[in-house]
């Protein structure tokens, strides 16, 4: 995935350089963000396809998150899933672990989506209904998406 992402991120500054656009550097770093969290999306969607897991909902989160960071520019994925069995969120967890720096599972009884990672950003699901079905919030966490572009796939701890 890094890979991709830093050859998204050079092929977009190099095209909007070549251009003669009178764009801002912050606003070219502003097209570079929304290309990596899109990026980011597709890569939590096909982690869940590869697994097969039934997607009720997914919402993100991109932004100055929390204050555990200097980077203004968090991501945060929350997927609500249902499952009869435990161990496929947990492996779907797993593998977003691979390519975010965190990345986890729990049970998800409610809309409202919790986590210590969204603290200057509240994000609920639209599903309400919790009385049927097991339900599992799957979440990844970045905490520099330009970090994220820029360093090693060891550095960004994927691989």
């Amino acid at each position: 995935m890094n890979i991709r992402l830093r050859s998204l991120a050079l092929v977009l500054v190099l095209l909007l350089m070549l251009s003669g656009c009178s764009q801002t550097v912050s606003e070219i770093a502003g097209n570079v963000a929304d290309a990596a969290v899109k990026e980011l999306e597709v890569q939590v969607k096909q982690t869940m396809e590869k697994y097969k897991v039934d997607v009720v909902e997914m919402k993100n989160a991109v932004g100055k998150l929390n204050d555990e960071s200097d980077s203004d520019l968090q991501f945060f994925c929350a997927v609500l899933v249902s499952s009869n069995s435990d161990a496929l969120p947990h492996s779907c967890a797993d593998a977003l672990g691979k390519i975010f720096q965190q990345a986890g599972v729990r049970v998800q009884t409610r809309s409202e989506i919790e986590s210590e990672y969204l603290v200057n950003k509240s994000l609920s699901f639209k599903h309400t209904d919790f009385s049927q079905g097991n339900y599992y919030l799957i979440w990844a966490y970045t905490s520099s998406l330009t970090g994220n572009l820029f360093t090693s796939e060891t550095e960004a701890g994927v691989g």
